[in-house]
């Protein structure tokens, strides 16, 4: 009786001793799985403030997009004005160069001939007075 006593006594520590480690087990396993929850809920948190960020940083890209174009379109319509002015500009040079070498050009026919009146007015001056003084010379 007594060795069964012993034996039951050593099954009962055996027991004792497994029920032990199966809590020690158990605890631990929650231990893994309360940190795999958290772990896992801190990944869920980083990731909604990742698609959070993607989407302000898309929001931000297509309103600096848009803001470019404007300023593109701008700089295009600006640029055309400018070309449309430099070329009405040139438009404008060009024909009053016309009208200066017109303007040029029928002085200095006036000037020519007003020139060419005064040669034969002086020739006949000079005409005239050798012929008095050849007719004084004569007398």
């Amino acid at each position: 009786m007594e060795s069964f006593e012993n034996e039951v006594a050593r099954l009962q520590e055996l027991y004792e001793e497994s029920q032990a480690a199966c809590n020690r087990e158990r605890e631990a396993l929650k231990e893994r799985k309360n940190m795999h929850l958290e772990a896992k809920q801190r990944f869920e948190e980083d990731r909604k403030a990742a698609k959070l960020a993607i989407g302000d940083a898309e929001a931000q890209y297509q309103h600096v997009l848009k803001h470019l174009q404007d300023v593109n379109r701008q700089s295009e319509g600006e640029r055309k004005r400018i070309q449309a002015e430099m070329e009405q500009a040139r438009s404008q040079l060009s024909r009053r160069l016309g009208e200066t070498e017109r303007e040029t050009n029928r002085l200095m026919t006036e000037y020519e001939s007003h020139l060419g009146a005064l040669d034969v007015k002086f020739k006949c001056e000079a005409e005239r007075s050798k012929q008095r003084m050849d007719g004084r010379a004569s007398s």
